[in-house]
């Protein structure tokens, strides 16, 4: 989608103290364009927002004595790039996992979720490795089921991972697209 940005970029800010912070598991180069197609085809024909694919490692609301920039360079020390295998694809009722990829638990994502955890003093982050393709409320059931049974014949039997992002959501809860929009990129950095 030419013009259109996925998320505002601005490095190296550090964010409010009502504000939450999520850390990304982000697809290599390859995996990322085929999954950013699918998103953007849903985008446009389901007026729904777009995003990058990713997985969530981390979500929690912002300590101001923390950085998430330190944070995430540390969490990812002697971390190579790595591949999650699919399991299926999903939907729910929540907007946030409308359509999505499940993916098995890898060793190397759970590393990096228990740094990210250990480092923010929370250890009740439940680590559900996913990829969402689609944000909407306005998908019926039966629409979710057909769009999964096409998806599956174009699905990957595992995706490579190769970035990591720290993401600045400002609203305490993502139920919009407005909301979804509004996410910005604060720090990123490749695995070694």
């Amino acid at each position: 989608v030419a013009g259109k940005k996925i998320l505002r970029r601005k490095l190296m800010i550090e964010p409010s103290k009502s504000e939450s912070i999520s850390f990304w598991l982000v697809p290599s180069e390859k995996d990322r364009a085929f999954y950013s197609k699918i998103i953007q085809k849903f985008a446009h024909e389901k007026d729904a927002p777009l995003f990058l694919p990713h997985v969530t490692i981390f979500h929690g609301f912002y300590d101001k004595n923390e950085s998430p920039h330190l944070i995430l360079q540390q969490a990812i020390q002697n971390i190579s790039p790595f591949s999650i295998e699919v399991i299926d694809i999903r939907h729910s009722t929540k907007y946030t996992k409308t359509l999505f990829l499940q993916l098995n638990q890898s060793s190397e994502l759970s590393t990096i979720s228990q740094r990210i955890c250990q480092a923010s003093h929370s250890a009740n982050y439940f680590l559900d490795p996913h990829i969402s393709l689609i944000y909407s409320d306005r998908l019926s059931e039966t629409e979710k089921s057909t769009i999964v049974n096409q998806l599956t014949l174009l699905r990957m039997k595992e995706i490579h991972f190769d970035r990591v992002y720290a993401i600045l959501i400002p609203s305490q809860q993502v139920e919009s697209k407005e909301d979804v929009e509004s996410w910005q990129i604060i720090s990123s950095f490749s695995l070694n």
